[in-house]
């Protein structure tokens, strides 16, 4: 399924956050997360339907399609990278982008500013495409970049 805003006339961008789009988010596992918990990400289940359309993305002329996702340390993103390369290994190295809690500059209330910033400095594509579950960066990227972050939600029937 082409999601209605893909046009694959132009090169696009599709960056997929994990936690509660491509990976299944349980209730109550921030405690793990914040309390930095070994395998806390490893062991997360894929969402299948999800995975089953970056491919297909992945697979359409002119369509790249990368992770922009986030954590609290650099242990998580490890972990993260091994759960990628298990469940999504056509995903390329150098289009998956993890911000890290701990290392940047972001409070929780400007949090929802990160993707955007990592969207912003990308280049060589005509547009850029980030499918999340936040709201609150739903709302913070399109206001900058209007069309440009999308909720999972689009990408089912």
């Amino acid at each position: 399924m082409i999601p209605k805003f893909i046009n694959i006339k132009e090169k696009q961008l599709v960056l997929f956050d994990m936690d509660g789009v491509l990976a299944e988010y349980i209730a109550g596992e921030e405690i793990n997360i914040v309390n930095e918990v070994p395998n806390t990400y490893l062991h997360k289940r894929p969402v299948q339907t999800i995975v089953k359309v970056a491919q297909e993305l992945q697979n359409m002329p002119n369509i790249t399609v990368g992770i922009l996702s986030s954590c609290d340390y650099p242990s998580q993103v490890i972990e993260k990278k091994k759960w990628l390369k298990k469940y999504l290994p056509f995903i390329l190295k150098d289009k998956i982008f993890i911000v890290v809690w701990k290392n940047e500059k972001y409070t929780k209330k400007t949090r929802c500013l990160a993707k955007l910033e990592v969207i912003q400095k990308i280049k060589g594509y005509d547009k850029i495409f980030l499918i999340e579950d936040t709201h609150k960066n739903i709302s913070a990227t399109n206001e900058i970049i209007p069309n440009c972050a999308h909720h999972l939600t689009e990408l089912l029937d």
